[in-house]
């Protein structure tokens, strides 16, 4: 790796270090896609383009949940257990999860908790308040 591309890749990952707010209210339906944060080095890591957290920031966010709200969380098959802890967390019990998958121009989602293809792009797992 040379010097100007590590300091690229520096001043790359200073630009991207800012979060955005919460939505204030609470919300029935809360879709959510953590910063999860990856041990990934030189390229490809996610922290090089936006600002990831360590499971235990993410268990600490507030959630602007309802009482009787669904979670929908974010997980890719290397962080399953992590979401499972981050949705006990925030106050959620683990039902069963949905597949996200693409072919091209067509996205599907499946569910009902027997979709456990590996060839999926990520997984999105449902759960709701207890």
């Amino acid at each position: 790796m040379s010097i100007a591309y590590a300091y690229k890749m520096v001043l790359k990952r200073e630009e991207n270090c800012k979060s955005p707010d919460m939505p204030s209210g609470l919300f029935n339906v809360i879709y959510a896609d953590p910063p999860w944060e990856y041990y990934l080095p030189l390229r490809g890591s996610p922290d090089m383009h936006y600002k990831t957290m360590s499971t235990e920031e993410i268990c600490k966010l507030k959630v602007p949940a309802a009482e009787d709200a669904v979670l929908f969380l974010w997980a890719t098959n290397p962080k399953l257990e992590d979401a499972l802890k981050v949705m006990r967390a925030w106050g959620f019990t683990y039902k069963t999860k949905t597949v996200f998958s693409t072919n091209g121009d067509e996205c599907r989602i499946q569910s009902g908790g027997h979709s456990t293809n590996p060839s999926k792009e990520g997984k999105a797992c449902d759960s709701r308040r207890s």
